[in-house]
Parts: structure tokens; sequence; C-alpha cells
């Protein structure tokens, strides 16, 4: 049988997370190879009995539920006699007259109530005043915790904003969030991000409707750089105001972020803040952006939007002097599965998935193709670095078209499930005939394992 040579594609970082990409417009930002969007330290039981204080608890406690309970009741007087609103891709028509102004009253105030109890005394607004809706109709904003839809709620006045589908299953918030005619996207649905790309338009070209403020990072970070952008707010390459949230809390040991699997729970982050005595937030905003120009150019709207896109981030990752990395919501989505299947150190999948993509292509970089690996990758250890047996393992049972026993198929990529090499045939056809072998071929950094960065550059040269 004619073989080929093997020769997977080189890493461009050995350690692990991959290198992140410092702003073009700021030279003092760093971060290190192994940066971690998704994770802050957790917290210790003696942490939050440290930063405990029951008089500022429990009034806090009481004054929040009644706002979130009066907003609610409000919310729901204002949605009395409108019809259901139509199917996605379609937009209610905006609320107006007596109703808006209910909604406005009880989201605006509701929210800036809130954030009072949970101890933000002062929110300094710094920059750029706040453009009007014929100037820029779109806010384009950083996203750390739940605390920047509250933020953004008082100082845009009840806007339009996008929201992950799941949200929709928090008791009282889901009234008030159809009340504020939300944009929900299915991150788990291919269809979805198309249908929020067509509601977005919608809302930006309808001037009845209030501004709309995105997140285009997808997910929440620890504030610490900016991870990718997707693409859904630029689409329509209509000009856009950037803003940087940034969160000043009482105590070292108290984080304003909310990220998953490696941080606390929301209940956690809300209740040490909750007992510190006053926090504070500065917001940022930066003068509005145009879109560049696609009047007689060949540039299709995908790449003037991706220009558009990457412009934007620039701007706010020179403004907050943060980097920026290709972090997306996939990185995020391979830890949780990770989590559940017992791994000992999930941070390990968190492999910057965006460049991943870039770097290998969609057949392995797409978000099924980097789950179905991360799949075959704890399949064979459980999570930990593959020996030259648990590599073998791993790749002679795949047999084409076997797939990857994951109910997602590979979206983007090709007709051709998990294991499109064929199994053991397809890796004598490029000289892996032994597990010794194929270990010395995959083993790019030679310390006797496989990592799982260094498995998905192996996979996809075979």
């Amino acid at each position: 049988m004619p073989t080929t040579e093997f020769a997977p594609v080189p890493l461009t970082s050995a350690s692990g997370n991959g290198e992140s990409t410092a702003p073009r417009s700021s030279s003092s930002a760093s971060t290190s190879a192994r940066l971690l969007p998704y994770a802050h330290p957790p917290a210790t039981s003696s942490d939050v009995l440290e930063v405990l204080g029951v008089l500022l608890l429990v009034p806090r406690v009481v004054a929040a539920i009644a706002t979130v309970l009066i907003a609610a009741l409000m919310c729901s007087v204002a949605a009395v006699g409108l019809p259901t609103p139509p199917p996605a891709p379609l937009m209610p028509p905006p609320l107006g007259g007596w109703r808006r102004l209910v909604v406005k009253c009880a989201i605006g105030y509701g929210a800036r109530i809130l954030l009072f109890c949970l101890g933000f005394v002062r929110i300094r607004v710094k920059g750029e005043p706040l453009a009007p809706r014929t100037k820029a109709a779109a806010i384009v904003s950083n996203h750390q915790t739940f605390l920047d839809v509250c933020l953004w709620a008082y100082l845009a006045e009840a806007p339009v904003s996008v929201s992950a589908k799941e949200n929709l299953g928090i008791p009282v918030m889901a009234g008030i969030m159809k009340a504020a005619q939300c944009v929900f996207v299915d991150r788990d649905d291919p269809n979805s991000a198309a249908n929020a790309t067509k509601q977005l338009t919608a809302v930006l070209t309808n001037d009845g409707f209030p501004k709309i403020v995105v997140y285009p990072e997808g997910n929440t970070s620890n504030g610490k750089q900016l991870t990718q952008f997707k693409l859904g707010a630029f689409l329509p390459l209509m000009p856009v105001q950037p803003a940087v949230i940034t969160y000043h809390t009482f105590g070292k040991r108290v984080n304003a972020s909310w990220v998953e699997p490696l941080g606390m729970p929301i209940t956690v982050v809300a209740l040490r803040l909750l007992c510190q005595p006053f926090h504070t937030m500065d917001v940022q905003l930066l003068p509005v952006v145009y879109p560049p120009t696609t009047a007689g150019s060949n540039v299709s709207t995908t790449d003037a939007a991706r220009e558009f896109a990457a412009l934007v981030r620039d701007k706010m990752a020179s403004a907050s002097n943060l980097p920026t990395t290709e972090h997306n919501y996939t990185d995020t989505s391979l830890m949780l599965r990770a989590a559940r299947r017992g791994v000992h150190d999930p941070s390990v999948f968190c492999v910057e998935a965006g460049k991943v993509r870039t770097e290998l292509g969609p057949r392995v970089g797409s978000h099924a193709g980097l789950v179905a690996a991360a799949k075959a990758f704890i399949d064979a250890n459980g999570g930990e670095p593959l020996d030259a047996d648990s590599l073998w393992s791993s790749l002679s049972s795949c047999e084409a078209g076997s797939g990857s026993g994951e109910t997602t198929p590979l979206l983007d990529a090709s007709d051709k499930s998990w294991g499109w090499w064929g199994g053991t045939r397809g890796l004598e056809r490029v000289g892996l005939s032994s597990p010794e072998v194929a270990l010395r071929a995959f083993d790019q950094t030679h310390d006797g394992k496989v990592t799982f960065r260094e498995f998905l550059h192996g996979v996809a040269s075979l």
C-alpha cells in the first residue's frame, strides 16, 4: 500500500492555550501564553465568611427581590393585550405610547436600584456622550457579568439587547426580557445566528425601537482581555458606539465577573457583592465608529463586517489597554463538557478556538469538529495527556463515517464525520504503522505525551 509522509501542523504555541494577540494600537498591553478568559480565583468558605455582612445582606436582598418583582409586574401590565410575537427571524413591532413608558421606567429605574442593592453606589461615565439613535443605533460593549445588562438597562433606558436563549429559563426575568423585546440566540442552533442577524437589522433600521446593546464576545469573561467578536452586530454595516465597562470592587477577593466553568456560580458572585459596603463601575464611551465603504468594490458583506468588527475591537482594546485573543464560546463549551465528564483540569480544553479554526481549518476547527475531538480525547484517557497506547486506541478505532458519538454533526466542514481518515488503514497510508510511531509524530514537544492541542494538530493532518 502506498504511503505518504505524515507531517502534523506545527504548533504556534507549546504552552497549552495558545498565544493571545495584543492590540495593534496598544504596545503596553501584554498577556501570557496561558491566558484563561473564562476563569478567576475560586472562592473559599473562609473568603465568603470574611466579607459576610449580615446587616447589609438582609435589607439588600429584600430590596433587590422587591425591585425585580415590581419590575416584572409592570412589564406584565405593559404586555397586556399585545399579540403573540411572530416566530424568528421576524421582530414584533416596537412598543409605543404608554407601554414603552412603563417598560422604560420598570427596567431602567429598576436596574439602577438593583445595582445600588448590589453595592454599586457610584457609576462613572467617561469619554464621549451617549450618541443619539439617529447617529448610532447600536452600543457595542464588552461582557463580564450579568451586571453589564443592568448597567445598560439604566444608561440606555431599557434598550433592546441580545441574550442567550437559555436565559428564558430564569424565573421572573423571562417576562422582563420579553417586554424589552430582546433578541434571543440559541448557541447550539446553527440557524439561530442568521435569524438573530435579521432581527438585529430590523431593530437597527426601525427608529421606533430604542437603541440596541450588543455583546459581540458572545460570552462573559473575566475582563482581562477582549475575546473574539462575533459578526452578527456588524453585518448590517451601520455605525456603532463602542463602550468598555470596568469594575472596581471593594475587596480584592471580590470579583464581579461571572465565568464558567472555572469561576464562581452566579449566586456566589451576587452574595459576595451584596456583603461589601460599596463598589464602583466605570463606563468609557468611545466615539462612534463607521463601517468601511463597500460601494464600487468587490468586498463581500461578510468581509466588510469582519473588517468592521476588527476595527471596533482594536479601538476598544486600545482605549482600555487590554489585549485581544481569539477565544470564543466554543472554548467555554468544551470546558463545560469536560467538567461534566469529570475531567480533572477542564482548562486544557480552552485552546483559543478562533485561532485553532484559522490554523487547522473548519473540519477540525469548527465548533462541532472541536467537540468531536474533545470527546475522542476524553474517551481515550479521561482528559489526561495521551500515551502511545491511548493515542493509538483513539485513532485506530475511528472508521470513516462512524461519527463521534455526539448528536451534533460537523456543521460546516464536509460531509464526513469524525474518523474521516478511516481508522488503522488511514493511519498506515500516512506512515503511522504502530503506537510508537504515532506518538513520535503527534508529540511535538517530545515529552512522551500528547496534549489536546497536539492531538488537534495531528488529527488535522490525517
